[in-house]
C-alpha cells in the first residue's frame, strides 16, 4: 500500500491521491519505527521541504 501511495503521488501529483487514502495514512502509527508514533506526515512534508538546500545556481 505505501508503494502504490507513493507511486501515485509521484506519477499524479498529491492530487491523484485519494482523500481517503490520505487521511488514513496521515499520523503514524509507529508500528515500524515507534520513535515516530503520531508524526504528522504533512507537518514533516512541510519541514523537508523547508529544509530542502536550493540548486547550485538558483
Amino acid at each position: 500500500p505505501a508503494l502504490t501511495g507513493a507511486l501515485t503521488g509521484a506519477v499524479g501529483g498529491g492530487a491523484a491521491v485519494p482523500a481517503s487514502w490520505r487521511e488514513a495514512c496521515r499520523t503514524l502509527s509507529g508500528c515500524v519505527l515507534p520513535r515516530l508514533t503520531g508524526t504528522d506526515l504533512v507537518e514533516l512534508a512541510g519541514l523537508l521541504e523547508a529544509a530542502r538546500p536550493a540548486p547550485p545556481g538558483g
